[in-house]
């Protein structure tokens, strides 16, 4: 999969879809009612969730008050859970391909789709 199709993970549920996925990975319910959900959110719904949060620093790259900590997420070196690493890995992006993109204005409006 190429970097240019990350928002499509997001953009291909409706909005209802994703209302729900959010609303079963981090609604405010008791633990155990929580997990329950969790096992019936599929692979795809997750993925596009993932796909939002990288989306999601991207935008931030472009504002001044939070474009130091999205950049530090982005060119972080960790490998855990919730990485820029991770997140690359699970959704088949090239990570050096995104972070060299996620340099400059133009390279971030490709990878979420928009034509500067």
């Amino acid at each position: 999969m190429s970097s240019a199709s990350v928002r499509a993970f997001w953009s291909g549920a409706s909005v209802r879809r994703r209302y729900d996925a959010q609303r079963a990975c981090f609604g405010n319910d008791s633990s155990l009612a929580v997990s329950k959900k969790l096992e019936l959110i599929s692979l795809e719904a997750c993925r596009r969730i993932w796909a939002h949060v990288l989306l999601n620093a991207l935008r931030e790259c472009n504002h001044p008050t939070q474009c130091v900590t999205a950049k530090a997420w982005i060119f972080s070196n960790r490998q855990g859970v919730g990485s820029l690493r991770w997140i690359c890995d699970h959704l088949d992006l090239d990570l050096y391909e995104i972070q060299t993109l996620a340099m400059t204005r133009e390279g971030r409006a490709r990878l979420m789709g928009r034509h500067y």
